[in-house]
């Protein structure tokens, strides 16, 4: 019964736990801590509670395989494979050509965040994880998740809106 549950998870929430680990840890190659997340939940399912969801568990655990994964590295700057990766849903050449562009510049502007900021921006703007689910990964308050997501997408919109010389967009 325990393989099939964890099967089901996979089918339900592999594909945000990949996308989530590309941008966590700025590479295309994340196909071991998928693995690792799924194997991980599997042995370690009698420390679930239940008091959270299945998906802000599994999400959990994807971030610590990660952080264990990249202990002395930073993430990097998303690596042109991850670029592909994030983009391949775009409709034309042309699309793909800006969506990398603007991918690269955002997620550029994410890794520049205090790590705190970053993680909940990955959560919540990109993950799409509620400020409960981000709370529950995190384990942090709700109010502590809304403050820091509000800052960094101040922060975001200040740095998208400014040239590199300092003079803003029109």
């Amino acid at each position: 019964m325990l393989m099939e549950e964890v099967e089901q998870w996979f089918h339900a929430y592999g594909d945000d736990i990949y996308q989530y680990l590309i941008y966590y840890t700025g590479h295309a190659d994340v196909d071991d801590l998928v693995q690792e997340t799924f194997l991980r939940a599997w042995k370690n399912h009698q420390r679930f509670n239940r008091h959270s969801s299945v998906k802000t568990w599994l999400f959990s655990i994807a971030r610590n395989a990660a952080k264990d994964r990249f202990k002395k590295k930073e993430p990097a700057i998303l690596d042109q494979a991850a670029i592909e990766q994030v983009t391949a849903a775009a409709d034309s050449a042309e699309d793909v050509s800006v969506e990398k562009e603007t991918y690269q510049d955002i997620v550029a502007q994410i890794y520049t965040l205090p790590k705190r900021q970053q993680e909940i921006v990955l959560l919540r703007g990109i993950s799409e994880l509620s400020t409960e689910e981000t709370a529950d990964v995190l384990g942090m308050t709700k109010t502590a998740v809304y403050v820091n997501f509000h800052r960094g997408l101040k922060k975001l919109r200040q740095a998208m809106n400014t040239h590199p010389g300092g003079e803003q967009h029109e």
